[in-house]
């Protein structure tokens, strides 16, 4: 067993210890990660290297936690990732770039990937949907502020359509695999809701790359129809039809298989 075998192992017990890889190897860290698909880890250290900077890089590891930072700080990750697109709904991810590609994040000072940016959206996500059924206004304020004011303001100027529905109806399109249906929804929601420029960018990605059938993505959009859904939905499947309620259904069987 090597060391990348053990940490696979050792995190399957524990997720949560910092982990540093070093080797006197050139490390790919992109083939890496695709051959353990399951690590994320930010901490590459190339050998040789000095004391001062070994105990540097070790520190930097053990301050580093994503449970400190702020849902619209992890948000703002995504701005590492080279995208194109001139709108945030138009985002794609540049040639030759992958989820698992690398990149180094300046304002937490270690590396990682669109994928790791995923995954601690998912850590987060999952703590809020834990609170779900005590908390449902101010969770959804944390993830998107203001939207409340937003919904009112909407209303008072005669909007018909449900804008409770509207991002929602964004995950159940892309959990259906209508990346049409899932680009028009998030247009709309970026326009209408004035969802922030960094979650259009990291959703456009998802909608743009067709990337919903990938684990950790699809793990994303179920977390987050969870920590949206509007109260009563599942009174309103018979209203809004047979495409909703395929997708609801999709959406609930996503619920069970993440065991929430």
């Amino acid at each position: 067993m090597n060391g990348f075998d053990f940490c696979v192992k050792a995190l399957e017990i524990d997720a949560n210890p910092s982990v540093c890889f070093m080797s006197s190897d050139l490390i790919s860290q992109e083939a890496l990660r695709k051959q353990y698909p399951s690590l994320s880890v930010g901490c590459f250290i190339e050998k040789p290297i000095t004391i001062e900077n070994l105990v540097k890089r070790v520190k930097s590891e053990l301050e580093y936690s994503p449970s400190k930072l702020r849902f619209d700080e992890i948000l703002k990750l995504v701005e590492y990732i080279p995208i194109t697109g001139s709108l945030p709904s138009n985002g794609r991810f540049e040639k030759d770039i992958t989820m698992d590609s690398v990149f180094y994040f300046e304002s937490l000072r270690r590396n990682g990937s669109f994928r790791d940016i995923v995954r601690v959206i998912n850590m987060e996500l999952a703590k809020i949907v834990e609170q779900q059924n005590r908390l449902q206004r101010e969770i959804q304020n944390t993830i998107f502020p203001d939207i409340q004011q937003r919904y009112r303001q909407l209303r008072e100027i005669g909007c018909s359509y449900p804008v409770e529905y509207l991002l929602f109806d964004f995950c159940l399109a892309t959990l259906d695999d209508d990346y049409l249906d899932a680009a028009l929804y998030l247009a709309h929601s970026f326009h209408i809701l004035g969802l922030s420029k960094s979650l259009n960018l990291l959703l456009s990605v998802i909608v743009n790359e067709k990337l919903a059938r990938d684990t950790d993505v699809r793990r994303l959009i179920i977390l987050l129809s969870r920590a949206l859904e509007p109260r009563n939905a599942e009174l309103y499947v018979d209203t809004y039809g047979n495409t909703f309620r395929k997708r609801y259904e999709l959406y609930r069987e996503g619920l069970r298989k993440e065991g929430i």
